[in-house]
């Protein structure tokens, strides 16, 4: 996740968008389901936030999985999920949330800001 704010830090550099760190307790599949914290990250524009909350660590073919929820006007909507090195990619990758075997593509900085899209009004 350091590594992800990271690329965030310097992919909004100057638009007003504002990164918070908060921290989040993620399960640990691989070690019988134990639990231990990790930071998460929330983007926040006005009234509105996109948060990127790690959900697991060492799941079937992925190092970790984040997901990515918009929240605002009282309401949260999952968007997209994040991977973190997976079987078939050294880097991010990222499918639609909730899209029945949705394929993994490679997550950048134009995908990025497709994300956080709705983010702005």
């Amino acid at each position: 996740m350091t590594l992800l704010q990271g690329a965030m830090d310097d992919w909004l550099a100057g638009t007003g968008i504002q990164i918070e760190s908060e921290s989040v307790s993620v399960l640990d599949l691989f070690a019988g389901g134990s639990s231990f914290t990790v930071p998460g990250l929330a983007l926040g524009y006005e009234n509105r936030k996109i948060k990127f909350t790690p959900e697991f660590l060492y799941g079937q073919g992925v190092t970790g999985g984040v997901d990515v929820t918009l929240y605002g006007d009282g309401k949260s909507t999952s968007l997209y999920r994040l991977f973190m090195r997976s079987s078939d990619d050294v880097n991010w990758s990222y499918s639609v949330y909730g899209g029945v075997a949705s394929p993994r593509k490679t997550f950048n900085e134009d995908v990025f800001f497709e994300m956080i899209g709705n983010l702005l009004p």
